[in-house]
């Protein structure tokens, strides 16, 4: 009987309530990527990163999750590359929405992604190691947050020029990686030990 059981858990991918915007968003993120010229892993933590935004404010209550999950892809699309169109045909059928049908919902968790609403947005903990996956990013911006712990060595990805962290609680040495950024700002932290002496670090040499 218990095997059985978990049988039937297994076969259900142990999703048994009703679906969440995260079950229509996993299917409309494959879907999303197939015609796009960025880091699918980007697209996908960005989406799932403004699908727990949607959750700080009352008024996507009202939203169906499957409404809420085409209004994340779009805005996902548009924010990774503006300059193209961040809905298409395939989507609206996939989906069932026209962009008329997701604006309200788009611009609201629009306005809590660039912390227009709901007051300040503070992560916490360590800096997310998989950020070391998103191979696209060029600009990393994460300060006045309230991460701790030391910064990962693989958070300077290829092509990224950009990064802030400042106004944080990060502690421990600098990784020596982070000498090839453009423009770096660690101000406000607990960190220690000796500072790289290459790249964006050798002004402190003269």
């Amino acid at each position: 009987m218990v095997k059985m059981e978990a049988d039937v858990l297994k076969s259900l991918k142990f999703e048994m309530g009703n679906p969440t915007t995260k079950t229509f968003l996993r299917r409309l993120s494959r879907v999303a990527q197939e015609d796009y010229n960025t880091s699918s892993l980007h697209l996908e933590f960005l989406g799932y990163y403004l699908a727990e935004l949607s959750l700080l404010d009352y008024s996507c209550v009202k939203f169906l999750p499957s409404l809420v999950a085409a209004s994340v892809i779009y805005l996902a699309r548009f924010i990774t590359q503006p300059k193209v169109h961040p809905w298409n045909l395939t989507l609206q059928q996939y989906s069932g929405y026209k962009t008329s049908d997701i604006k309200e919902c788009v611009l609201i968790i629009h306005d809590l992604y660039l912390s227009r609403r709901g007051g300040a947005l503070q992560a916490n903990g360590g800096i997310p190691y998989l950020i070391g996956n998103c191979k696209s990013l060029e600009e990393l911006c994460m300060e006045n947050n309230m991460f701790s712990g030391s910064i990962p060595e693989n958070v300077k990805v290829k092509g990224l020029a950009i990064l802030d962290l400042s106004l944080n609680q990060l502690s421990g040495t600098i990784p020596c990686s982070l000498q090839s950024l453009q423009l770096l700002n660690l101000s406000f932290q607990n960190l220690e030990g000796p500072v790289p002496i290459e790249g964006i670090f050798d002004i402190f040499q003269s």
